[in-house]
């Protein structure tokens, strides 16, 4: 029988050449992202040695930065497979999750070849109308036209001081790239840039990655209107972006945010805030409050907050019979004030996207950053004590302890946290360091905080080097593939008809910021921040600059506006970092808990719009401004 039995086993699947070479390919993938992760270790050490040569030998250099922002470059390319091959890049699950395997494998596969979309694909897409000579034209052959095609490239991306101001609204103008031969024009260019926009939005809520579909999407239909000149535009757009020296601190800053959720900073500080307020109604809703805002302005990330927060509060929490859905509620609410509150990753990437000075942006953030913890905490209390079966304060029995051990407890865990900012935020407000610097100062003083206190290990420091290089490289490149949108969609007229359609609304200048407002929170339910930042907002920008309002106070308005997506459903990402570590809350309890929240973060956002002091104090205050 034992025979018959071994007959009737089958042989093992034969390895076919597809497969070894997809295993091959994905090697290689990993291989890069691992070299790409390790690649922190060389920009940390830059900008460190920048600082200390700076102040204690007076010996600035300047091949830091250059191997900052080189060496960021090279993580966003190198991991940029392995991104795509961990399912690291955005896309707009709402019918993506819902499809089939099959289905969902078939739009993978497209993106897979769009991803090596090769040049000569698009040649047969324009026609042979011949017009002004501009650069990549065969016919642009003498030195004097080869001149006149680059000077009429613009720049859309990186630093503010390498590109004018966008053009102030006013009749529309027939673009020069056809202007020799108008009949050549099936539909205006500017009417071709919203059917762009179009096909951009069916695509990723067909499930598409967004940095994938904005780059073909470009290449595409740039290519129809504007010929050869499309590829050059890309390269001028990715180069002006890469040498944004100040994004380098991008991955820095989620390095540095990475480390303190994998080495557990923030535990002994919940522990001694939740006894501290412990005869107060909704104690555990004030001591997540308290500590996600106070992890959040060390670690400037959501993500890892919520997390964290989550797996030390919702135990607590049911134990102590607290409401499902306003614990949910606080948990996400206060996770997401980390990307408010500097030193977030949003702030360094949306200051030079908007053209505001990353430092100014940092201090007008502080007043709206604290507003929302102080509503959340105020609301949270209220309604424990209107309804006290909501947040039960602890027993007397839980939280027996004596003073002096209570007093060490919280210091101990303060004490991280303190001196994480000071060494990030201090030099970065008093004008000592750029945020980069400060970055790598603060992953430094990470490292050496949880050596001290013997929480992390080198396992923890691997895996947080390899989710830091996934997430670096999803950013990166979605921003590169948004710069090259943007210029095109510029390029083509539509950003012009789109500034004069708002402007020319029978609306005060209040009432079409509100118009923006309002668009930009709806746009927040499918997108996540990074998208709305590198896509969206550059589209509305030059309709703010032609009202002529304050662009620190607009860019604080539309950053309170982005912390509303990480609690608006369906795509609400904090709902699933919380339910990933909190599985017995259901996520229609999470989605509820948040929507009441993001309530409170409207009233916010409304408050900062009638009194702009609460964002601009504190930066006139500190620069006399």
């Amino acid at each position: 029988m034992g025979m018959s039995a071994l007959r009737r086993t089958p042989p093992p699947p034969a390895v076919g050449a597809v497969d070894r070479v997809v295993t091959a390919i994905d090697g290689v993938s990993t291989a890069a992202g691992w070299l790409a992760g390790w690649l922190i270790v060389p920009m940390t050490f830059a900008m460190v040695y920048e600082v200390v040569a700076r102040y204690a030998f007076h010996a600035p250099t300047k091949w830091t930065y250059e191997v900052g922002y080189m060496t960021y470059g090279a993580q966003f390319m190198l991991a940029s497979a392995y991104t795509l091959l961990k399912g690291g890049h955005i896309r707009t699950d709402v019918f993506y999750e819902r499809w089939s395997a099959k289905t969902r494998a078939t739009i993978d596969a497209i993106c897979y070849l769009l991803f090596f979309f090769p040049r000569p694909a698009v040649h047969p897409v324009r026609g042979g109308g011949r017009g002004v000579v501009r650069l990549g034209d065969r016919r642009a052959d003498g030195a004097e036209d080869r001149e006149r095609a680059v000077a009429d490239v613009p720049v859309q991306g990186g630093h503010s001081d390498d590109r004018g101001p966008p053009a102030a609204p006013g009749p529309l103008r027939a673009d020069p790239v056809r202007a020799g031969n108008p009949g050549t024009r099936p539909v205006s260019h500017e009417v071709l840039g919203f059917v762009l926009l179009a096909v951009f939005f069916v695509a990723i809520f067909a499930g598409f990655p967004i940095a994938f579909t904005l780059m073909f999407l470009s290449l595409a239909f740039g290519y129809l209107a504007l010929g050869d000149m499309v590829f050059y535009l890309v390269v001028f757009q990715t180069i002006g972006l890469m040498k944004e020296e100040v994004l380098a601190a991008v991955p820095l800053f989620i390095f540095m945010g990475y480390l303190l959720e994998e080495g557990g900073l923030m535990e002994r500080l919940f522990h001694a805030l939740r006894l501290l307020l412990g005869p107060v109604p909704g104690s555990l809703y004030v001591a997540v409050l308290v500590t996600a805002t106070i992890f959040g302005i060390a670690a400037g990330t959501v993500g890892a907050t919520v997390a964290v927060v989550g797996i030390m509060a919702a135990p607590a929490m049911v134990r102590a019979g607290y409401s499902p859905r306003l614990s949910a509620g606080a948990i996400t609410a206060g996770g997401s004030l980390g990307i408010l509150i500097p030193p977030s990753v949003m702030l360094v990437v949306m200051g030079p996207m908007m053209g505001v000075s990353v430092i100014d942006l940092y201090a007008a953030s502080f007043g709206p950053g604290f507003l929302l913890a102080g509503i959340f905490i105020v609301w949270t209390v209220v309604r424990c004590l209107v309804d006290p079966r909501l947040g039960p304060p602890l027993p007397p029995a839980e939280r027996a302890i004596p003073l002096r051990a209570l007093g060490a407890e919280l210091t101990l865990g303060m004490v991280p946290h303190a001196l994480l900012t000071a060494v990030t935020l201090g030099p970065i407000l008093a004008g000592m360091a750029t945020p980069t610097e400060a970055a790598g100062v603060g992953v430094v003083g990470t490292l050496i905080m949880a050596a001290l206190y013997r929480t992390l290990s080198w396992k923890q420091i691997k895996t947080s080097v390899i989710q830091t290089a996934q997430q670096s490289s999803m950013m990166l490149f979605l921003a590169v593939a948004s710069n090259i949108f943007g210029a095109i969609f510029a390029r083509l007229g539509s950003a012009s008809l789109l500034t004069d359609i708002l402007v020319g609304l029978p609306l005060p200048p209040t009432g079409t910021l509100l118009v923006v407002m309002l668009l930009i929170f709806l746009l927040g339910w499918p997108f996540e921040w990074p998208t709305l930042v590198f896509v969206f907002v550059p589209l509305f920008q030059p309709t703010i600059m032609a009202l002529e309002f304050d662009p620190l106070w607009f860019a604080v308005l539309i950053a309170v506006n982005f912390q509303t997506t990480f609690l608006s459903p369906p795509v609400a990402t904090a709902a699933y970092y919380l339910k990933a570590v909190a599985p017995d809350w259901t996520l229609t309890d999470i989605h509820w808990g948040m929507v009441e929240f993001m309530g409170l973060q409207l009233i916010g956002l409304l408050l900062v719009m009638l009194f702009p002091g609460i964002a601009l104090w504190f930066p006139h205050w500190l620069y006399g401004k």
